[in-house]
């Protein structure tokens, strides 16, 4: 006779005792009780049907198979807290956002409503919420493959850091939407090359394209010199044609809000939020590009907190993760026009005119 317990054994028989089993909502508990005993032949088919779409690992823990994933089915008393840890853990984003990266790892019944409802109550969200420029109607920047374009730009003055921190550098990958920002003292040449070289070229290689306005952390003769030493074709943005800075734009404004949100309560520390913010923006799934940019760029998606080992079942290695990355790439392709075509009608019905443009000498066009 074997000595060997089984813990889920121990559990349905616990679970047997409780009179008010309210872990679940019914059809799940139904599922739930079978699971653990699946021997039981009381259990009427339509329970062992449903029962397929789900499993239970070694803990005790449901999980439920939604296409090729398997994501976890969270007890009622967790639901809450797992929502607050997606939005406010994750840089405050808007209601698609959330799902979006909740749906990626969690199922229970109206858990869509929930955290839809839950967004929508967040008084950090509503306090500084991010409202785009209206922008003038042209064209866009063109981007064929990896690290062939940067867009690089400084945001701030902010009040003073305990760290003397007053601005961020902010750069933006063209093909992959790859954030890179940094919090710095000063809004200067010196400070601008320091970056290039330390955050970019040194971890990318030096891009054909860096895109940036005119200001003077940008046109001085050693940030010059250094795009030219090491090959890299420096174009300006002007203030007539922000598209051609649109992707570094519309990152400023992200970080920026989310910055806001987070360091409400101790606004001296936001330069500490910067690296939390970074990586929210990094693992959210882009209009754009379908996915987000850290699969857009490592091809694999980033472990998050309550992820579980029988959530990387049917995982790609080798090979397979390469084509299936090259596949996503192509198809980023395919998302981003179709985006682009969502964007242009979204620009003509905020066009504004431009009168008396000017340009200076060697502005984009």
């Amino acid at each position: 006779m074997s000595d060997y317990e089984d813990p889920l054994e121990d559990l349905y028989q616990a679970l047997l005792n409780i009179e008010e089993q309210d872990i679940f909502e019914e059809f799940i508990m139904e599922v739930y009780l079978y699971l653990l005993h699946p021997e039981d032949q009381t259990v009427n088919k339509k329970i062992k049907e449903r029962a397929r779409k789900f499993v239970v690992n070694e803990k005790g823990e449901l999980f439920r198979m939604i296409g090729t994933r398997l994501v976890k089915v969270p007890k009622k008393q967790e639901r809450s807290a797992i929502i607050i840890q997606v939005h406010d853990g994750h840089g405050h984003f808007g209601q698609d956002a959330t799902w979006s990266r909740l749906y990626s790892n969690y199922w229970w019944p109206n858990a869509y409503q929930e955290t839809r409802e839950f967004v929508a109550s967040c008084e950090n969200c509503q306090l500084y919420a991010y409202m785009p420029r209206k922008v003038p109607l042209i064209g866009h920047v063109p981007v064929h493959s990896l690290f062939e374009r940067f867009a690089v730009d400084y945001v701030g003055p902010f009040p003073k850091s305990e760290n003397g921190n007053r601005y961020i550098i902010m750069a933006v990958e063209y093909y992959t939407n790859w954030p890179i920002a940094k919090a710095v003292k000063y809004a200067d040449g010196d400070t601008t090359v320091k970056f290039l070289y330390e955050d970019i070229f040194c971890v990318f290689g030096p891009p054909k394209y860096l895109l940036s306005d005119n200001g003077t952390h940008f046109v001085s003769n050693e940030v010059e010199e250094f795009i030219q030493y090491v090959n890299t074709k420096h174009q300006y943005a002007t203030p007539y044609h922000p598209q051609t800075n649109g992707k570094v734009e519309h990152l400023n404004g992200t970080i920026v809000q989310g910055i806001k949100k987070l360091s409400s309560l101790n606004p001296k520390t936001w330069d500490t939020l910067l690296p939390s913010m970074l990586y929210a923006y990094r693992t959210k799934a882009h209009q754009s590009l379908g996915i987000s940019p850290f699969e857009m760029l490592y091809g694999a998606s980033p472990r998050e907190p309550g992820q579980d080992v029988l959530q990387t079942l049917g995982e790609k290695f080798g090979y397979e993760r390469l084509f299936y990355l090259q596949q996503d790439r192509l198809k980023g392709k395919d998302s981003e026009t179709i985006a682009k075509d969502e964007q242009e009608e979204a620009r003509k019905r905020n066009l504004i005119p431009i009168s008396n443009p000017r340009f200076t000498l060697f502005s984009l066009l």
